[in-house]
């Protein structure tokens, strides 16, 4: 069975980077029946913190990215490392060394002054040394894998040299606990980002002196900004959560993640996640750094806002304003409903829609200007009190009704109906360019329509 893992280490915020290698291992379990384990890498005591564990599973469960297992914590697995530790002693394929951190320098400058790779010289190899740190024998002769997504590599066992397996407080280090791991929950496949490149060669000797066959390695490609330079803040956000808290659907974030490197052979842009699981093959993912644009996340976003629910929308869009519990659920969706189809991010409703969420409005100069005298002030303001007086005499107050009332009197008065409708956008909204103004009249409701129309009598001048 195809087992694979997701193994952030706890030291930041889930990136975008690692939410794409853990999705594409999760769609890979899953395509493939397999299992998605999770483990969270926290031997570096230092650096690793609760609160940074805390925003990797919540920004996972954002995602929708279960696991059949875990998480585990290194931190609990301690005695594991250690009996594979002394595994390794006894068995004279690794040994510990007493070289100090001045001596560990010369050895460097030594041979980098001889041209020779400044690695350390394994002048502990055979002291027999009871402490210290603890290395491993590595092999001469070169290790060799053939990656999932790019071709064969191949490095010489003499550079990589006698590297730390367990630090002198026996703490284990990351390769020494990932080889392991890795082992004992049986990994097929180590899906992650290309900068663990010249770890595989570590974890693969590891392996290998502790006779565990060997899962199949693929290293995905960097992910870049628009200028081609690797993912930064200056490019957006990188945080997975801060999407969260721009606006973005956890639906549209997966789809686009998935993009971030894996096609499919009729490129295909838009994907239930039911699509993305069975589409999904490892065949399709390229070599090439992916490249994170911003606008087309944004287009994305307002196709999977332009589908959803409205009610479901309501709720989210609640976390974005401080309007909560002044605005009704119903009233809220009906504005959404709105809006729909011209958002790319959610708090952009607040934005465009501003005019719903306050009592009083700002009638830019501009549009005093263009709209209020369009037609000469006496006529704007002639229209605007006939208006006020047809829609506070109306019983019902819907959009259909509105829309009657104001055509009926445009006819009367032998004008456009848009001879009207602009003068009373501009009131009721403070813009040239709104939703249908009769839906935007009925949701305002019959006593703001008429104060608002009062209000803009007086910058008719």
């Amino acid at each position: 069975m195809t087992t694979v893992r997701f193994a952030p280490s706890p030291t930041g915020y889930l990136h975008v980077g690692g939410a794409r290698t853990a999705l594409f291992n999760w769609l890979y379990a899953r395509n493939t029946g397999g299992k998605f384990i999770l483990r969270i890498e926290d031997t570096d005591v230092k650096r690793s913190t609760q609160a940074a564990t805390q925003a990797i599973l919540d920004g996972l469960m954002w995602l929708g990215i279960d696991w059949d297992e875990g998480p585990y914590f290194q931190s609990e697995r301690l005695p594991i490392y250690q009996e594979y530790a002394q595994k390794l002693i006894d068995e004279d394929n690794a040994y510990y060394c007493t070289c100090s951190v001045d001596e560990l320098d010369e050895q460097k400058k030594q041979a980098i002054s001889i041209g020779r790779a400044a690695g350390y010289d394994r002048r502990c190899r055979d002291k027999g040394a009871k402490q210290g740190v603890l290395r491993l024998k590595a092999p001469i002769g070169n290790t060799v894998f053939h990656d999932l997504f790019r071709d064969r590599f191949e490095f010489d066992n003499s550079l990589i040299g006698d590297f730390v397996l367990v630090r002198s407080d026996g703490m284990p280090t990351y390769n020494f606990t990932c080889a392991v791991d890795d082992a004992l929950m049986g990994m097929t496949h180590v899906i992650r980002g290309d900068d663990h490149i010249p770890n595989t060669p570590k974890q693969l000797l590891i392996l290998a002196a502790l006779v565990f066959n060997p899962p199949r390695f693929g290293h995905l490609p960097l992910i870049l900004g628009t200028d081609k330079s690797p993912l930064s803040k200056r490019h957006g956000a990188v945080s997975v959560m801060a999407y969260q808290e721009q606006g973005f659907l956890p639906e549209a974030m997966v789809n686009y993640l998935a993009l971030l490197g894996w096609s499919t052979t009729d490129s295909q842009q838009l994907f239930s996640k039911e699509e993305m699981i069975k589409k999904f093959s490892l065949k399709r993912i390229t070599k090439n750094p992916a490249v994170f644009d911003m606008e087309k996340l944004q287009w994305m976003n307002g196709v999977y806002i332009k589908q959803a629910n409205p009610e479901k929308l309501a709720n989210l869009c609640r976390e974005f304003t401080s309007q909560k519990g002044k605005i009704g659920d119903i009233q809220l969706e009906e504005i959404i409903k709105l809006y729909q189809g011209r958002i790319k991010v959610l708090p952009e409703i607040y934005q465009l829609g501003d005019f719903f969420f306050s009592p009083e409005i700002h009638i830019p100069e501009k549009i005093c200007q263009e709209v209020l005298s369009m037609s000469g002030v006496e006529e704007v303001r002639e229209i605007l009190t006939e208006t006020k007086k047809v829609l506070s005499a109306l019983e019902i107050f819907n959009p259909d009704t509105i829309e009657q009332a104001i055509r009926t009197m445009a006819e009367r008065l032998g004008i456009k109906a848009a001879d009207i409708i602009h003068p009373l956008r501009a009131v009721l909204t403070g813009k040239k360019v709104s939703p249908g103004i009769f839906e935007v009249a009925a949701l305002l409701g019959q006593e703001m329509v008429v104060q608002r129309i009062e209000g803009g009598l007086c910058m008719v001048r």
